[in-house]
């Protein structure tokens, strides 16, 4: 509001260039109009006309020179910002489980008519929070969790620099999200008065606070499961803890703790136990799992609160390892030391079979490993290898064909005349890009056991990649040891010597174990059985679980003919529920891709199928996610007014229970911080910018 203004002239230069400017001016008024004899001529009014046109030039001269002096105009105004007071509310449950005793809507009510009686001249606001700060005041006190630093830092920076003169906070002062608001709130200028909800009595309540476990885990693994309970007000009772799988597959039932286990007791008022599980993953899909908490004996009496006795998740059981075969013409050292570096990585699973005595689908493996193969009557193994698109890695041996090698791959070519060998050790390709060593490892590489090689001459595809190169005796040579390239979307690599035993034994001599080995052939077999997506259309979730508070966010590509991102057609998609209910849904164009925001869905496994037609072509992808509960709002039910005593010493302030409306509103009206602030607008400018002139 702007109060009184006032306007200075003033002159950057001597005031002497003044006198200067009307001396210029009257000068050159008066030559033009005063010397000439026309002047002297005229007389009455044509005189009087010429004499006024003189002095207007006068003038007008005496202006121009002034504003080449650049005078400056200094203005002054003083305005007034009205304070402002912010009511802030916890718009969490468990604010409103605080609230449930009594008329809560009434109390709400009388919460938001005290902003509206302070006077006039006072700006109020008003916000709720409980995972994310919120404009407004309607509360339905459905947030699952509650983040007071986020809130507190929120209005600091919305009113960063404007007259805050309160922030009036309505809260149980419980918090399970974020830091503590004592230490995350340093810009918040303003006192803070606290309205403190709930009891903080102890209430008879057992409850789980936490639980730990995978996301994800793998077919035929076991996963853990650890389980965090308190108690409060139970002393001497005995708890049952019990993990169940809710999901089609069903069939689990495990007890921590039973009422005839006797080594776990509630101790004392204040009680706190861990809980481990170990769960058998031998099905695969989303699966639904409950952990419930109860006391033995319990009729329905010895709590106050059960909504937090049970705490649901989600584990996706993933058959995805990967199968990798293990093709060899003869039984080898090799062999073993192959299948334990795979097998390490609980991704991959390696399985060892002779070529003679193999029956089954190359197809079933991401990967086949020939070790000694292919010999020159296996045309018709290594055509069907070949057709199945199954990567392939070659490691030679003094029994390896030469010639059958050289037609099944187009990788390297081997001139031998006989079946001489060289015992060569290995040196690292700097400039390899594909994957890179372990530290450890690659120093010490030129110190492995040497290898058998065929010996020849060696000729290598213009686009292979190299890793190792052969290193005879103390020469350095450019004919590769191991090498990768890439024909057609289908990968290989060669491994041109056999001994490979030996560098693990030496691995485990140096290091005391053998993880600089096995990662140099798990990458080397991830490298090669990671298949190339080539679908023209894929629709994806953003994660596979999501809370129940968080947004579910859906993608999809589409591709044209020459594999370019394009999003010309409508994309449909249909999410279903495990009841059956379903939500279809259009996504929406983001760039040159799709992206669907399904909102907050119900707790649940889903499925998703979506579709598209291009160029008269229907295309279709499906994938699956699932939404769990957070169940952090239950996890604390005594109410923390020591956390609110402690915002009120460090900002200011003070706190009231609910029955002190009355109270907090005098302390509003008598505090010093609620006051307008006077401030003084200056500006100075040009004379010539004046719009005026």
């Amino acid at each position: 509001m702007l109060m009184n203004s006032s306007l200075d002239i003033f002159l950057p230069v001597s005031p002497a260039w003044i006198l200067l400017c009307f001396l210029g001016a009257a000068i050159y008024a008066a030559a033009l109009y005063y010397r000439s004899k026309d002047f002297k001529e005229v007389s009455g009014n044509q005189r009087l006309i010429k004499s006024g046109l003189g002095a207007l030039r006068f003038l007008a001269v005496s202006i121009i020179a002034l504003l080449l002096l650049n005078p400056l105009l200094e203005s002054s105004s003083q305005a007034e910002d009205p304070s402002i007071v912010v009511f802030l509310a916890d718009n969490s449950e468990s604010a409103g489980q605080a609230l449930s005793s009594g008329d809560s809507a009434a109390f709400v009510e009388a919460w938001r008519q005290m902003g509206e009686e302070l006077p006039d001249e006072i700006e109020v606001a008003y916000f709720n929070f409980a995972s994310e700060l919120a404009e407004g005041d309607q509360l339905d006190f459905s947030g699952k969790s509650t983040d007071l630093s986020l809130a507190l830092s929120g209005i600091a920076d919305r009113y960063y620099n404007r007259n805050l003169g309160a922030v009036v906070l309505l809260t149980d002062g419980i918090f399970n999200q974020g830091r503590n608001p004592l230490y995350a709130s340093d810009a918040l200028s303003a006192p803070v008065f606290s309205i403190a909800l709930g009891d903080t009595t102890p209430k008879r309540d057992l409850r789980i606070t936490k639980v730990y476990s995978n996301e994800i885990a793998y077919l035929d693994d076991r996963f853990e499961v650890l389980v965090d309970v308190q108690a409060s007000a139970l002393s001497g009772e005995a708890p049952n803890l019990i993990l169940q799988r809710l999901s089609p597959s069903g069939g689990l039932r495990q007890n921590a703790w039973s009422e005839s286990d006797t080594a776990v007791r509630i101790a004392n008022e204040f009680w706190s136990q861990s809980a481990r599980f170990l769960v058998d993953a031998d099905v695969p899909g989303f699966h639904h799992y409950r952990l419930t908490a109860s006391i033995a004996g319990d009729d329905g009496s010895k709590e106050l609160i059960y909504g937090n006795n049970s705490w649901d998740f989600y584990v996706e059981v993933l058959d995805s390892r990967k199968k990798i075969l293990l093709l060899a013409n003869a039984p080898h050292p090799d062999l073993s030391a192959l299948k334990q570096a795979i097998s390490s990585n609980m991704n991959y699973e390696a399985v060892i079979a002779m070529a003679n005595e193999f029956a089954g689908d190359y197809k079933d493996y991401s990967l086949v490993a020939l070790h000694g193969l292919p010999q020159g009557s296996q045309n018709a193994m290594m055509n069907a290898i070949r057709e199945s698109g199954v990567s392939t890695f070659f490691i030679l041996t003094q029994g390896s064909d030469i010639q059958a090698f050289n037609a099944a791959q187009p990788l390297l070519k081997i001139q031998a005349n006989s079946n001489q060998t060289n015992d060569v050790t290995a040196t690292v390709v700097e400039s390899f890009q594909l994957f890179g060593l372990n530290d450890d490892f690659q120093p010490n590489i030129t110190d492995l056991p040497p290898i058998t090689v065929p010996f020849g001459e060696y000729q290598l595809a213009a686009a292979a990649q190299v890793l190792l190169k052969q290193k005879i005796g103390a020469v350095a040579t450019d004919y590769p040891l191991l090498a990768f390239f890439e024909n057609q979307g289908q990968k290989q690599a060669v491994m041109t010597g056999e001994g490979l035993w030996r560098w693990r034994l030496y691995d485990f001599l140096i290091h005391g174990n053998h993880e600089s080995f096995d990662q140099l052939i798990s990458k080397t077999v991830q490298y090669l059985s990671i298949e190339v997506d080539k679908r023209r259309f894929r629709a994806g979730a953003m994660k596979s679980i999501f809370s129940d508070n968080e947004r579910v966010i859906l993608e999809a590509q589409l591709y044209n003919a020459n594999y370019e991102a394009i999003n010309e057609p409508e994309v449909n998609v249909t999410i279903t529920h495990e009841d059956g209910t379903e939500y279809p849904f259009v996504f929406s164009r983001s760039g040159n891709l799709y992206e669907l925001d399904a909102g907050y869905l119900p707790e649940g496994s889903y499925t998703f199928a979506a579709n598209t037609n291009y160029a008269g072509e229907d295309l279709n992808a499906q994938g699956v996610f699932s939404v769990k509960p957070l169940n952090l709002e239950l996890s604390q039910i005594t109410a923390n007014h020591s956390l609110l005593y402690l915002l009120s010493d460090r900002f200011g302030g003070e706190v009231f229970l609910p029955g002190e409306m009355d109270d907090l509103k005098q302390a509003l009206s008598s505090s010093n911080s609620i006051a307008p602030e006077l401030y003084t607008i200056e500006k100075t400018q040009g004379a010539i910018n004046w719009r005026w002139l």
